[in-house]
């Protein structure tokens, strides 16, 4: 179009004006189809820079990158990562890996120090097969202010177990699995962080130093674009719209776009316009071609569209009629039901596998050949034997738990001790369950008395407590008062807080006791709450 031509297809100062947000993305959209090579588009306002840096990455998830200008507040926890961080981090990793990218930043965040792109320990390659020392990336990692953790599972952290190390870079999704064999790198692969599971294999791994790392030789964001991008384009809010320009003074030759924003109710059939429609999931078919006539459908997430008559061009976003968005983001969803497993072990841990016995948890490694490898964990036993189990069988791993202190034996493997074990607990329990059965058929069993029905004694008592009961307390009082009407023995337990009033529900249980001529036993777990007890009731019956 002439507007495109305008702005990305001449070396001359440029600026397009009025152009709607929705207008402004596919602009964009077609320099990086047409270009296929990387830009900086530089946003006066991080609002609407991340407005823009939304839509985009809609349309093209993985390749747009967002540097918002970040502040680290005072006294916050040197581990916590906030989003604005992991953005700049992302953009800042791709800039300095010179990768066909397109990197949003607002104007503050150009101000933002980072280290020199060409700086010594920088950053980390690895590639399937290359030389690698482990010893050195550790350390690398280290001074990067990485943390040494057991299992990797939030970003800036790493585990080494043996030759194998997990990373899960600052900035990015997912962390990967790095397996040595000595200094030479065997496989890469990305994992869940959830459940540990290996997810796919990968051919190589870049990690770009923090922005902050080394205090020494720092430039300034906008010079390590500048090293990396050859074309800069400006945007900003107009009076009309917003405003691109192929300069940051936004001065050149002069073109205002005719392209319209109009709402859900303003569209309207247009016979002379072609009319695309960005969206899926519509909800009524019909009345959308009736209101719209002909129309093409792209499943691609553009938000708001808008309308050219020099273009003859009708553009429709899914939420101009109320549609769903449609799904293109390659951003991983996990479900949190493993995180209870595999997450609560560490190295070390005693653990109780169901069919071998009482072990030590030894991490996690591979099992199998390299070109069918699957993530397991070790567990090993007495006199160092081992077991590998496979992570999809985790669910037979459990963490020891004993009443006792003391000396905790291992089982050994190729034995029937650990069979044997369980017949033993296996006859326990089952004793277990025949006493409480028989018990609990024994509580169901009628009294031999029962209480008397008529409560005078206990309303007496009610009407002297010098305090209005609490509406749990009322409740408490009747369900126990109710139990004593039964002719099955009383089975609750009243909770509450010191001074709550549980004593009180005590003394109108025991008055109905006494008022029926029964005993009560007010039994206290120490002698000064016994004293208590005992002047609250001399009190109060």
């Amino acid at each position: 179009s002439l507007f495109y031509k305008h702005i990305f297809k001449t070396n001359n100062p440029s600026v397009l004006k009025n152009n709607p947000p929705g207008a402004t993305e596919l602009l964009f959209s077609a320099n990086i189809v047409q270009r296929e090579i990387g830009f900086a588009l530089i946003v006066k306002g991080k609002s609407r820079a991340e407005k823009m840096y939304l839509g985009l990455s809609d349309l093209f998830p993985g390749h747009i990158f967002y540097a918002p200008s970040k502040k680290i507040e005072p006294g916050r926890p040197s581990l916590f990562i906030s989003e604005d961080e992991k953005n700049f981090e992302s953009a800042f990793a791709a800039t300095v890996s010179k990768k066909p990218a397109v990197i949003i930043a607002d104007t503050d965040a150009l101000n933002q120090p980072v280290h020199t792109p060409k700086q010594k320990h920088g950053r980390l390659f690895f590639n399937k097969n290359s030389s690698s020392s482990l010893g050195v990336v550790v350390k690398t990692l280290t001074d990067w202010g990485y943390e040494s953790v057991d299992t990797t599972t939030t970003p800036r952290s790493f585990a080494v177990r043996g030759g194998i190390l997990d990373i899960f870079p600052l900035y990015s999704t997912l962390p990967v699995r790095v397996e040595f064999y000595g200094d030479n790198v065997e496989t890469l692969r990305e994992f869940n962080p959830v459940s540990q599971l290996s997810i796919s294999s990968i051919k190589t791994l870049e990690i770009v130093a923090p922005s902050g790392y080394k205090s020494e030789n720092k430039i300034l964001f906008r010079d390590a674009l500048k090293g990396a991008f050859s074309q800069f384009y400006y945007l900003k809010e107009g009076s009309v719209g917003l405003t691109i320009s192929n300069t940051s003074s936004f001065d050149g030759a002069l073109l205002k776009n005719d392209c319209v924003s109009y709402s859900g109710s303003g569209i309207i059939k247009n016979p002379g316009l072609k009319t695309f429609v960005f969206g899926s999931g519509f909800s009524n078919q019909h009345s959308t071609k009736e209101k719209l006539g002909k129309y093409f459908t792209i499943n691609k997430p553009l938000c708001r569209g808008f309308v050219s008559n020099s273009m003859g061009l009708s553009v429709v976003g899914y939420k101009d009629l109320n549609m769903f968005k449609p799904v293109t983001s390659s951003v991983p969803t996990f479900s949190q039901e493993p995180q209870e497993d595999i997450r609560k072990f560490e190295w070390g841990d005693y653990v109780v596998h169901e069919d071998y016995g009482v072990g030590v948890y030894r991490g996690l490694t591979f099992i199998g050949k390299a070109a069918a490898r699957r993530d397991s964990v070790v567990i090993e036993f007495s006199g160092g034997d081992s077991v590998h189990v496979s992570v999809d069988r985790f669910d037979k791993i459990h963490k020891y738990v004993s009443p006792k202190s003391g000396i905790i034996i291992l089982s050994r493997l190729g034995t029937k001790t650990w069979q044997g074990r369980l017949a033993r607990a296996k006859k326990s329990v089952d004793s277990i369950v025949e006493e409480l059965v028989d018990l609990y058929s024994f509580r169901q069993k009628p009294r031999g008395y029962s209480y008397v029905s008529d409560n005078e004694l206990v309303n007496i008592l009610a009407n002297s407590f010098p305090f209005e009961e609490t509406p749990d307390q009322k409740q408490a009082i009747k369900d126990v008062l109710s139990d004593l009407d039964r002719p099955s023995p009383m089975d609750r337990v009243i909770l509450g807080d010191v001074g709550f009033g549980k004593t009180e529900v005590a003394l109108r249980a025991s008055m109905k006791a006494v008022a029926s001529g029964r005993q009560v036993f007010f039994m206290a777990p120490t002698t000064i709450l016994a004293d208590q007890h005992y002047i609250t009731a001399k009190n109060r019956l």
